[in-house]
């Protein structure tokens, strides 16, 4: 390998910002599209309740009041405290049909922590395009915690988790009850408020924690669950992101490559030319930390997956154009990302996280699912058990049920083969402990699909949801694949 690679940090610098750039917008318009049985309102003073209002930003290509529509879900925090505080979740309603089906979609957004900010500009093509090819409302909320929900967790900048946790009790505010459990339960009230018979679930990352959980506390309530890029407690404590789920990702890259005549002829060994490569960094240092940033920032994205092996290989061959040009597109792309954390509460993600997976944050469990990595990859992305556990002893929670969920609500899981957060190993093994489900493994595609414009996809969850149970896949299904190009021109 004859290439200097002093300058792979350059990547790991791109940090994933928090923006919050938008103001309210105009009044939002009456909710009459969900039905008219929705007897709880702002005016009864019951909880749980909605209550229209104008939206949080305004959202490119959907006019408010029309397409798109807001207001907040009042909750208890505590439902065993009925006099106790309650909590305003944002929700945003987009609807592109003017006679919609009475079972809305409701989206669970992932994180933990991100708010339909995150999908400010790509709203109208994301929800939008659902709500017209499925002929139903697509309902997304900001979970209690996060975005523009009230209260916005967030400690001070130098404030400790204690001491947070201090504060925000003096304002009755119990951390302890900003957990996946009560969060299922908040799906539950927004049906009820919204007068909804039944919903779609989908869930998206996190999202599929969240909607897991509601498939085990409210599974009459469902007509169909989506889990797309699927995360579960009890499969992958140390398995969502890891060094392992990286390797796993990867060794799908390099088999759909020597599986495509193409790319096998220009890259014959992209395995053996990761080896070289780690077998050159030192762990911990900032080369190691840029070039696996690159490559897994490249993986989340479906162009960006197929430039894989050619950087690889120009990598070991000291091709410093093309390596260039290619961690320049990564650095684009991990620059996109930067708006999905608008409005991301740091706070909720670790009480959150650590509500549902502190007690499986072991030694052991690292070293039986991570023990056998790279140490280059266990450098970079290997977590520390101690300090997760340290974080998650500093924060009240309850205990979470950490059993498999077992459910015959119709449920499609969805994982790109390329996706090295929530791999596929996980839809499969949620997948075999469901009772009516199946995968759909959607070949070079990484991290989260319909929201990245996967039309296929789009195409499969709209047959879904017209008949959960026989819908069969597109053709377009069985016939996707990457195209791995030799250059970068």
């Amino acid at each position: 390998m004859r290439i200097s690679m002093s300058w792979w940090s350059a990547l790991a610098l791109v940090a994933v910002a928090c923006g919050d750039d938008s103001a309210p917008t105009g009044d939002a318009g009456p909710l009459d599209a969900l039905g008219s049985d929705a007897s709880l309102d702002a005016e009864t003073g019951m909880t749980p309740r909605f209550e229209a209002g104008p939206c949080p930003v305004a959202f490119p290509g959907l006019v408010e009041g029309e397409t798109v529509r807001c207001g907040r879900l009042v909750v208890l925090q505590d439902r065993a405290r009925p006099d106790g505080l309650t909590l305003g979740l944002s929700v945003v309603i987009v609807s592109m049909v003017e006679r919609p089906a009475a079972e809305p979609i409701v989206h669970l957004l992932g994180g933990p922590g991100l708010s339909v900010r995150a999908y400010q500009e790509v709203l109208a093509d994301f929800a939008g395009d659902l709500s017209e090819s499925t002929g139903r409302e697509v309902v997304l909320f900001d979970q209690r915690g996060t975005g523009d929900s009230e209260p916005f967790l967030a400690c001070g900048a130098v404030e400790s988790f204690p001491a947070c946790t201090a504060r925000l009790a003096g304002d009755g505010i119990d951390l302890a009850f900003f957990d996946t459990a009560s969060s299922a339960d908040d799906v539950e009230d927004l049906r009820r408020a919204l007068g909804a018979p039944a919903l779609h679930l989908y869930g998206q990352s996190y999202g599929t924690v969240l909607a897991l959980e509601v498939m085990r506390r409210h599974p009459d309530v469902l007509r169909s669950v989506l889990l797309e890029s699927t995360s579960s407690v009890p499969f992958d404590a140390f398995l969502t992101s890891s060094p392992r789920s990286f390797e796993l990702a990867f060794s799908r890259v390099a088999a759909e490559c020597a599986a495509d005549a193409e790319c096998a002829e220009a890259f014959p060994e992209p395995q053996a030319d990761l080896e070289t490569i780690l077998a050159s960094l030192t762990p911990g240092s900032e080369e190691s930390i840029g070039l696996a940033t690159v490559i897994r920032t490249l993986m989340q994205n479906a162009r960006g997956s197929s430039l894989v092996p050619l950087l690889l290989s120009s990598v070991v061959d000291g091709d410093v154009d093309t390596v260039t040009a290619i961690v320049a597109e990564a650095q684009g792309l991990a620059r996109e990302q930067e708006r999905v954390f608008r409005r991301f509460s740091e706070l909720m993600y670790w009480t959150m996280t650590c509500g549902d997976y502190a007690s499986l944050f072991t030694d052991e469990e690292n070293e039986r699912v991570n023990g056998a990595s790279h140490p280059v990859l266990r450098a970079v992305f290997g977590e520390d058990a101690a300090g997760l556990r340290g974080v998650c002893d500093a924060l009240p929670r309850r205990e979470p049920d950490l059993s498999a969920v077992r459910s015959d609500v119709p449920t499609l899981l969805v994982a790109g083969t390329h996706d090295d957060n929530t791999p596929l190993e996980v839809a499969e093994a949620v997948a075999a402990e469901l009772g009516a489900a199946r995968v759909l493994a959607v070949r070079g595609w990484g991290h989260v699909m319909l929201a990245r414009g996967n039309a296929c996809v789009q195409e499969a969850y709209t047959r879904f949801v017209a008949d959960p149970a026989g819908a069969r896949d597109p053709a377009c299904v069985a016939a996707q694949r990457t195209s791995f190009p030799r250059s970068v021109e």
